[in-house]
């Protein structure tokens, strides 16, 4: 999901050169514009991957250790992160080669030393450094359904800020790079 955050926008690239033209010339704001591609990118995250994980567990008859709305909402929360991610990383990139190369870098590597895969280490001072990805953060939530332990509201207060701040962030950028195109 992280890595697909940022490569569904490789249609706003498409669309770029001729953004101001269209967004000058009719009643929509900037922010509107970069609204809808948020909202698209969104769906396309959320929607397939309910539908297949869903179906998955229906078709197979897999018990989850949680229950499903709680990882329907965990789910929600990586794809709005994703979302907000690519957003970002695609209005900072001038190609859509660079964004394609520093999202997926942050995307794999967030994922892995968040311990997506496998616990990287039992180092205190690294344990440290990567509570700073947002990765991290989705990973202890689920862990905490999981387990059945308290859930880590700051956590997932973290992961909604971050992702709301790549979004105001992206539309500030863009509004300002707007008139010189």
């Amino acid at each position: 999901i992280s890595l697909l955050g940022v490569q569904i926008y490789s249609y706003y690239f498409d669309e770029r050169k001729g953004i101001n033209k269209r967004i000058l010339g009719t009643s929509v704001h900037c922010y509107q514009y970069m609204l809808s591609h948020f909202i698209v990118v969104f769906s396309f995250l959320f929607v397939p991957a309910v539908t297949v994980i869903c179906g998955a567990l229906f078709i197979f008859d897999i018990a989850l250790s949680i229950a499903l709305w709680q990882f329907v909402l965990t789910l929600m929360l990586l794809c709005f992160f994703a979302t907000a991610f690519g957003l970002w990383i695609n209005v900072l990139s001038k190609t859509l080669e660079e964004s394609m190369m520093l999202g997926n870098m942050f995307a794999i590597v967030g994922t892995i030393v968040s311990g997506g895969f496998v616990q990287v280490t039992d180092n205190e001072i690294f344990n440290a450094v990567v509570q700073v990805f947002p990765q991290k953060q989705i990973m202890s939530l689920l862990l905490s359904l999981e387990n059945h332990t308290a859930v880590p509201v700051l956590g997932i207060l973290y992961v909604a800020v971050i992702s709301i701040l790549f979004i105001v962030i992206a539309i500030i950028i863009e509004k300002k790079k707007l008139p010189n195109r």
